[in-house]
């Protein structure tokens, strides 16, 4: 119950508007989903929404680490995460990203997290009415 704890304070430090603290969250919020498994408390704690703003942070090491997260959450394939990641606008975020001139290693995580969600039968659904 610890953990759940943690990862709630970690996703209410995204909205800290420190980028050295917010970068902290992520990456603590990533080792989370890394050996614990624990992807589903991320998205019920209401990560998401912030985790998809802070992939348009001008700070590129939080970027970088957002990106790599989000991009292991899109991993895990679980249909309800991919849908509340849609809900959440990752795919018009992710279409924004890789418009742009952003570092390479931002543009290749945002290709493969567009390929993992869109992988989804639901999600390509969704996608014809965006």
């Amino acid at each position: 119950r610890t953990l759940d704890l943690d990862i709630g304070r970690a996703v209410a430090l995204l909205d800290s508007g420190v980028p050295s603290v917010m970068c902290h969250a992520v990456r603590f919020l990533s080792e989370c989903v890394e050996k614990t498994h624990k992807e589903g408390e991320i998205a019920r704690e209401g990560g998401l929404p912030a985790l998809i703003r802070l992939l348009q942070s001008p700070d590129l090491r939080l970027k970088t680490a957002t990106a790599i997260l989000l991009a292991k959450l899109s991993k895990k394939q679980n249909p309800l995460l991919v849908a509340q990641m849609v809900e959440a606008s990752i795919i018009e975020a992710l279409l924004h990203l890789l418009s742009s001139k952003e570092h390479i290693d931002i543009l290749r995580q945002a290709a493969y997290m567009l390929h993992n969600v869109t992988r989804e039968r639901m999600v390509q659904n969704a996608m014809l009415n965006v």
